[in-house]
């Protein structure tokens, strides 16, 4: 909790275009998807509407490099990584994930991959500090915890569709 408390103070809030912040990331994620023998893509959809939002820049682009690197280990040899935006206007107050998110104009980042899926009970504790289903010799367990802090950190919400096979 210190981490995120020191992080609250230096946060750069600003108008960000999600859109453009997608293009600025596309070839930086699409060289995080290579490695020898595998034949990974990430796909970046812009989306024909402006998709404006208040963000810490930086902070974006970490929750944008954590979720490609999740994706990234979930896909075996062959698959797609794809990034898109959207404005998403909540009429009233809606429940996302496990918080509920006051009515208004939200922007949306969605990423989905051809990964091999997860059962409900680890779906469960994917956003948990240092849960991980990694050997113990591949990353920490923090990626995805570290998404949610700073998706709350912004007033939003996450939310994980997945299943074993999708």
């Amino acid at each position: 909790k210190l981490l995120s408390k020191s992080r609250e103070l230096k946060a750069g809030f600003g108008v960000v275009d999600l859109n453009k912040l997608l293009i600025e990331c596309g070839s930086m994620l699409r060289r995080m998807a290579t490695r020898p023998g595998s034949d990974i893509k990430v796909q970046v959809e812009i989306n024909p509407e402006a998709v404006i939002c208040r963000a810490d820049r930086a902070q974006i682009k970490q929750v944008l490099i954590n979720l490609v690197s999740n994706a990234y280990d979930a896909i075996d040899e062959s698959g797609v990584i794809s990034l898109s935006v959207e404005n998403r206007y909540l009429k009233r107050e809606t429940k996302v994930g496990d918080r509920s998110l006051a009515k208004g104009k939200y922007g949306v980042i969605n990423v989905q991959d051809t990964g091999k899926g997860m059962s409900p009970e680890v779906a469960e504790h994917v956003f948990e500090r240092f849960f991980s289903t990694k050997p113990d010799t591949h990353g920490t367990g923090i990626g995805l915890a570290t998404v949610k802090e700073i998706v709350e950190h912004h007033r939003g919400a996450i939310d994980l569709v997945s299943a074993p096979g999708r």
